[in-house]
């Protein structure tokens, strides 16, 4: 019942694509996290990014055509020595600020962190 849900809401936010190839993004997603809960499946130009909760983390992924993952994103919470350095340099720009959240990209090649600032 469950995947049954998961691929009608993934039909509803990918109509342009063949039911085939909306589950076998699905599935590439299970292969990345078992127990999956799909949240939202979004068609950009090169790629699809499918946002779920792994583990009780909110999780996107990047898949391109091929379904290979080009980058993975969740929530982290950052070491407090990191979280000093980014804050000081904020600051030098953007004094008052506030740190909203905090993501950990991770691609094939480099890993980073992202800071959104409100």
């Amino acid at each position: 019942m469950r995947y049954i849900l998961l691929i009608a809401i993934a039909s509803l936010t990918l109509s342009g694509f063949s039911q085939t190839e909306k589950i076998s993004y699905i599935n590439k997603v299970k292969e990345y996290c078992p127990d999956a809960d799909i949240v939202e499946m979004e068609i950009k130009t090169d790629y699809v990014e499918v946002s779920f909760w792994c583990d009780g983390k909110l999780t996107e992924i990047a898949l391109n055509q091929n379904k290979e993952i080009l980058y993975t994103e969740y929530e982290v919470n950052i070491p407090e020595d990191v979280l000093v350095k980014i804050k000081s340099k904020l600051d030098k720009k953007y004094f008052g600020w506030i740190i909203d959240e905090f993501s950990l990209i991770e691609m094939s090649d480099t890993t980073f962190y992202k800071v959104e600032a409100v």
